[in-house]
């Protein structure tokens, strides 16, 4: 959450520069307009970046394991996690919340394959 709060305040200064180069703009300037230019591009890509996934999360239960070739695993594919060059952590459902456990990941056109020795709740997050 800190990551939007901090594209919330970039997107904010930037509009404020593009409203005060609004009120000093002189068409006749090519430094006017190369500024309004950029802050309005500036604008734009922070808005965009707002979009862009930097983690996903999935809930995993004890039945979505499958089993293949002696393995129980499960695959999260690129196209639902939209993450390039993946990395992932594993949290098993305890008690008292989640426990981060190592447990073996491969990685394979940048689908997720997690891969556990018996049936178990928790989550995998992507980023």
């Amino acid at each position: 959450m800190k990551r939007k709060r901090i594209l919330y305040c970039s997107i904010g200064l930037l509009f404020c520069g593009l409203i005060t180069t609004l009120f000093t703009y002189n068409s006749h300037s090519i430094a006017s307009n190369v500024s309004l230019i950029s802050i309005f591009l500036g604008t734009a890509g922070s808005i965009l970046s707002l979009f862009i996934p930097t983690q996903f999360e999935k809930i995993i239960h004890e039945n979505d394991w499958k089993n293949v070739s002696g393995d129980l695993t499960y695959i999260i594919q690129y196209r639902e996690h939209g993450i390039k060059t993946p990395k992932a952590t594993f949290f098993l459902k305890t008690d008292s919340g989640y426990t981060a456990v190592e447990i073996y990941f491969s990685f394979e056109k940048n689908d997720v394959i997690a891969k556990v020795g018996r049936r178990c709740t928790g989550k995998i997050i992507v980023h």
